[in-house]
């Protein structure tokens, strides 16, 4: 996928659409740090909560940024690093569905354990929900469908496999 193709020195090898958006991108991470572009070690560097928040459109909920923090921060280690940000815009605009779907599936997968059990996929459905009532009786019933061989974990070859079968 998009996300593990290296190049000899380590860099992540991207696409042109989102190359030809990395100098405004690298403004606009250097504006939220307060620093020069020019200053910044972008091997080294990261942004908490807060200066993510900052990069989003204003017209984000809190929730909606949790979520959205998630999804940039794959090994949920609380920092998004520069090669972290760039890797899911890449996979956002370029990747394949696969990689999109294990991108969901690692956002989702809060204690980074490699299933998502009921409690997550509740945590997950309501960011995209406001009727909390709803999205537990229809996480429970993603719920069951997903877990194929019903032990109350879902992995994420069921939930792949759910994906593709799933309108």
């Amino acid at each position: 996928g998009v996300v593990d193709k290296k190049g000899k020195n380590g860099s992540v090898f991207i696409s042109g659409r989102v190359q030809q958006a990395v100098p405004d991108l690298q403004s606009d991470w250097a504006q939220v740090k307060g620093k020069d572009p020019k200053s910044i070690n972008w091997k080294k560097t990261t942004i908490d909560r807060n200066e993510f928040a900052k990069l989003m459109d204003e017209g984000f909920s809190a929730d909606e940024i949790d979520g959205l923090f998630r999804l940039y921060d794959p090994n949920h280690d609380g920092s998004i690093t520069w090669t972290e940000y760039i890797c899911v815009i890449s996979l956002i605009l370029d990747g394949s569905l696969e990689d999109k779907i294990k991108l969901i599936f690692n956002c989702f997968d809060s204690d980074s354990n490699g299933s998502l059990d009921m409690e997550e996929f509740k945590d997950a459905a309501k960011r995209f929900s406001t009727s909390t009532d709803a999205v537990d009786v229809l996480a429970e019933k993603v719920f069951k469908a997903c877990d194929l061989n019903g032990d109350g974990q879902v992995t994420y070859s069921e939930f792949v496999a759910w994906q593709m079968t799933s309108p």
